[in-house]
């Protein structure tokens, strides 16, 4: 288990979040355990209701968790999207924003919410081996990230590594954490 530290892309500042720590686990070589915990003041954000966990499209425009997946020298990748609302998505990639396809999930992600004044806890626990043979191989690139709506209207951009002047998960160089079984 590895625990790490979000970092708020420069250009997007959030005063009401003091930090953002993500643990990881691979419980098995088929399965991934994520928590991610945002510090602050919670009730200054714009929190998802909890709804029916299903797919949904254009998470990343609300706050959300992500976790982009790459395995080796392959340019293809995977995107999930995890909602405090318990809503998920899962996209494909042949190469750098391109060729973007929903990817094909048997086993819907797990998704729990827990919150109190100063901190949001989500966690998600999902299946590795419905995943793109590149996608869960045995060692893994990942770039944890988060997106976070203030109250104000404002969205930051938290990731273990930002890479670029502006905001951008699915870049390479972004994919920070090595991962083995």
């Amino acid at each position: 288990m590895r625990t790490l530290e979000l970092h708020c892309h420069p250009t997007t500042p959030c005063a009401a979040v003091s930090g953002i720590q993500v643990t990881v686990q691979r419980l098995a070589a088929a399965q991934l355990q994520l928590n991610y915990r945002v510090s602050g003041v919670v009730s200054d954000l714009v929190i998802p209701a909890t709804a029916v966990a299903a797919r949904r499209y254009e998470l990343w425009q609300l706050t959300c968790a992500e976790l982009f997946v790459a395995s080796g020298k392959e340019q293809s990748y995977c995107e999930f999207n995890f909602s405090p609302s318990t809503e998920w998505a899962a996209y494909e990639f042949r190469s750098y924003r391109q060729g973007m396809c929903a990817q094909s999930l048997v086993t819907t992600p797990r998704i729990a919410i827990t919150s109190t004044a100063t901190e949001l806890l989500l966690s998600a626990e999902m299946e590795l081996s419905e995943l793109r043979a590149p996608c869960r191989q045995a060692e893994l690139s990942l770039a944890l990230c988060m997106v976070i709506e203030a109250r104000d209207g404002r969205i930051s951009y938290w990731a273990l590594k930002h890479p670029a002047n502006k905001p951008d998960f699915h870049h390479a160089d972004g994919f920070a954490l090595k991962l083995r079984e």
